[in-house]
């Protein structure tokens, strides 16, 4: 193997469920691996305490005025423990 691409999934997703998303590219690429890794199970605030697939605890996350607010920590709950994971 010459190279990885690590593909980090988004919130409440799985690795699973990207995995056949880069078949068509992994042909042209043999010698790179795709790691899909999966987010543990944790309590997330934004979505009321619902546990569900995250790489960290986002506190502030609205959709529908675009995204994680900037009032979201630097340093999230759980994203040492990720980077140790991945």
């Amino acid at each position: 193997m010459a190279a990885a691409i690590l593909w980090i999934h988004g919130l409440g997703d799985t690795g699973d469920g990207w995995k056949g998303a880069f078949s068509r590219v992994s042909k042209y690429v043999p010698t790179v691996r795709f790691v899909h890794p999966t987010a543990p199970e944790q309590p997330v605030t934004c979505q009321g305490g619902c546990r569900m697939t995250s790489w960290f605890d986002i506190t502030n996350w609205n959709p529908a005025t675009g995204g994680i607010d900037l009032k979201e920590p630097d340093t999230p709950a759980g994203l040492d423990d990720s980077v140790t994971f991945v």
